[in-house]
């Protein structure tokens, strides 16, 4: 088995924070539980995204960059300067994400 490049282990590591914060909330998500969803040593983690608060900080930057809405309305609720100046749109369909409400003109409410 070959050994995966730091680009590869970066992207799996990324998209397992994502993953992680939209199945809690990434203001508790942990460098084990992140570790533990890619099947890695929690220290792997550090080496790339740094430290628990960086690495949540981090999670929210990605979240806005790919659209990750369930963890945009995390942010949201928690005031993070990175959510504040999304367009309103976005921050409705996050809001009804988290919500799990239809997407307004689907049966919306």
């Amino acid at each position: 088995m070959s050994r995966k490049t730091s680009t590869v282990r970066r992207a799996e590591i990324h998209e397992a924070m994502l993953a992680v914060a939209e199945a809690g909330d990434y203001r508790y998500m942990t460098r084990e539980a992140v570790a533990a969803h890619i099947g890695v040593a929690a220290p792997l983690i550090n080496a790339y995204v740094g430290g628990v608060d960086e690495m949540r900080e981090h999670t929210v930057v990605l979240a806005v960059k790919h659209g990750r809405l369930r963890v945009i309305a995390q942010a949201m609720a928690a005031k993070h300067p990175a959510v504040q100046r999304l367009d309103f749109q976005t921050k409705l369909r996050a809001a009804r994400e988290y919500l799990h409400l239809p997407p307004v003109g689907e049966g919306s409410v």
